[in-house]
């Protein structure tokens, strides 16, 4: 259902859409999320350039493979919400993620989206290695292999990559470049160097 740049301010009257799977919504005035609970078997949400300030209402959407919830209009210098109920909802379902442009400052929130495999945070508000660091825990983002980061004070900083790519192992592009087995083996074998010279 294509239903962008509509100016729509709400996101309404989709009881007739039990068996949607795509819904563009994007660019449009809408400040909500709501009246989701329709759509159980949608698949692909994309929702940005909107107005939103907390992403919510997905309790029921089970099925969602893509969130698209990048740029929307907020708040200077506030950072977009993400409900926990919502995250967890999707936590077994979701594999793409764009939520560039959003004023974030931390990444934790994503940890439980286990199943989550491209993640774009470009161009937000990130500035400490564990704020990104989080998502590679014990549990948290088992499958990431798509990784953006661009634009994030943490990005500048130095051996950013370096501990991405230590930190996971699925891990296979950051920021648009590959992460090759060489660039890895090299990363643990210095890190087991380093290891070594301390335990002496």
């Amino acid at each position: 259902l294509y239903l962008y740049e509509n100016r729509i301010s709400r996101i309404e009257n989709l009881d007739f859409a039990l068996n949607l799977t795509h819904l563009y919504i994007q660019d449009n005035n809408i400040a909500v999320m709501e009246n989701l609970e329709p759509l159980p078997n949608l698949q692909k949400l994309f929702i940005g350039g909107n107005m939103i300030q907390i992403i919510k209402g997905l309790d029921g959407c089970n099925q969602l493979q893509e969130l698209h919830v990048q740029a929307q209009r907020l708040p200077d210098g506030q950072p977009l919400q993400f409900d926990p109920n919502s995250i967890f909802a999707i936590s077994e379902s979701l594999g793409v993620l764009n939520t560039q442009k959003n004023n974030l400052t931390d990444a934790s929130v994503f940890a439980p989206l286990q199943y989550l495999e491209r993640l774009d945070l470009s161009m937000n508000m990130i500035t400490q290695f564990e704020q990104v660091g989080a998502l590679f825990e014990e549990g948290a983002c088992m499958n990431l292999s798509v990784l953006e980061v661009k634009g994030n004070p943490v990005d500048k900083q130095h051996k950013f990559r370096d501990y991405l790519i230590l930190m996971s192992p699925t891990l296979q592009v950051l920021n648009g470049r590959e992460i090759t087995d060489t660039e890895r083996q090299f990363l643990v074998n210095r890190e087991a160097a380093k290891a070594r010279r301390r335990a002496r």
